[in-house]
């Protein structure tokens, strides 16, 4: 009788040093987890700063001026003015001119909807 008792106490003693070791083998991947996502949202801030330093840095005038000058390449689109170099401001005079056009008379202020 005895040694069923105390083969039934060891075996309740594995057990639970079974379970403990799985809760801990859990408790340790989620930590692995959350320490990833962390890593994860730390490298997405350092991509959209990158990405934000770089559109300032790329502007259509200077990938032209850079094609021109480093490249020695010329423009596919021939200019449509002369001295107007094509998608470098062609909009610009265009919209200066319907500026000038529009008057205030034409601008109706919008009344926000309920």
């Amino acid at each position: 009788m005895f040694g069923r008792l105390a083969f039934v106490i060891v075996a309740i003693g594995l057990g639970a040093c079974v379970l403990l070791a799985i809760r801990q083998v859990r408790i340790q991947a989620a930590h692995e987890l959350a320490e990833t996502r962390r890593r994860i949202v730390r490298m997405d801030h350092e991509l959209w700063r990158l990405r934000a330093e770089i559109a300032e840095r790329i502007t259509p005038d200077r990938i032209h001026r850079q094609s021109m000058d480093v490249l020695a390449l010329k423009s596919a689109v021939p200019a449509i003015l002369p001295g107007v170099v094509p998608g470098a401001g062609l909009a610009a005079p265009v919209l200066s001119e319907i500026a000038g056009r529009v008057t205030s008379s034409h601008v109706q202020a919008q009344e926000p909807r309920p």
